[in-house]
């Protein structure tokens, strides 16, 4: 494992986990997961934290984040 060290605040990213739908004629994807990676604020050690987000819940904090 790889530790990384910032002097600065980093931002938080968020990560869609997709896999393949085999047997169609075409190229497909299926969401199996959304995760939040948050960096540990108090821990320099390239530290995170991993929350994992309904994505119904994400797309309306999106639009309502919109309308604001």
């Amino acid at each position: 494992m790889i530790f990384l060290n910032y002097d600065f605040l980093q931002p938080a990213r968020l990560v869609a986990d997709e896999e393949e739908i085999l047997g169609l004629s075409f190229l497909a994807f299926r969401r199996i997961a959304t995760m939040l990676h948050v960096p540990a604020i108090s821990i320099t050690s390239g530290i995170n934290q991993v929350f994992r987000i309904d994505p119904i819940a994400l797309a309306a904090a999106l639009e309502a984040d919109a309308q604001a």
